[in-house]
């Protein structure tokens, strides 16, 4: 039964993961880490298919076993939030 619900959740973060690497608001990263800890849960096989992906696997590989978001990748995420801050302030 765990296995059927780790297996349903995996495939909706997964499904958003990707989506979110072509919406603009939707962190893409984020959902392929939670799919990458609900595949490993239930299926090493679809855990390793997120892992090794030439996109994203790094990315979320060096997360799960090492805890870390490389600089870069910080940098990026905060200037996204301060652009889209600074552009909702100045909207409203």
């Amino acid at each position: 039964m765990y296995k059927s619900i780790y297996m349903l959740f995996g495939y909706i973060f997964m499904g958003l993961g990707i989506a979110g690497f072509y919406l603009p608001l939707l962190p893409g990263v984020l959902f392929l880490i939670l799919a990458a800890y609900c595949f490993m849960r239930c299926s090493p096989k679809y855990y390793n298919r997120i892992i090794n992906n030439k996109l994203y696997g790094s990315y979320v590989k060096n997360f799960i076993e090492y805890k870390i978001i490389p600089k870069k990748i910080k940098i990026i995420i905060i200037i996204f939030i301060w652009s889209f801050s600074s552009i909702s302030i100045f909207y409203f």
